[in-house]
């Protein structure tokens, strides 16, 4: 059973947690179009457009804060791999 994750980076280690605890800090918006620029000023650590729709992935942001403006999910762990090992210059708003 996974318990707890790690991901490193260039030798950096930039992320370990229990699993369990991945939901209570992470989140993942599908936002509806309208709301881009609403989800862009919160701050995601990454954002992609998939099909016409873009995803963001957020650091600690409140999920409340995140309902009106699409859909709204724990990211996968390959999602959220994907969202911190991008370099911090490619990553969104990181």
């Amino acid at each position: 059973m996974l318990s707890d994750i790690m991901f490193i980076r260039e030798g950096e280690l930039i992320l370990h947690m229990q699993m369990e605890t991945v939901s209570t800090k992470f989140s993942q918006l599908l936002a509806d179009p309208e709301h881009d620029a609403a989800a862009q000023a919160l701050g995601p650590v990454f954002s992609e457009t998939r099909f016409g729709q873009t995803v963001y992935v957020y650091d600690g942001v409140d999920r409340e804060r995140l309902e009106p403006l699409g859909k709204v999910s724990t990211p996968t762990l390959s999602d959220l791999f994907v969202a911190l090992m991008q370099r911090p210059a490619t990553a969104g708003a990181r």
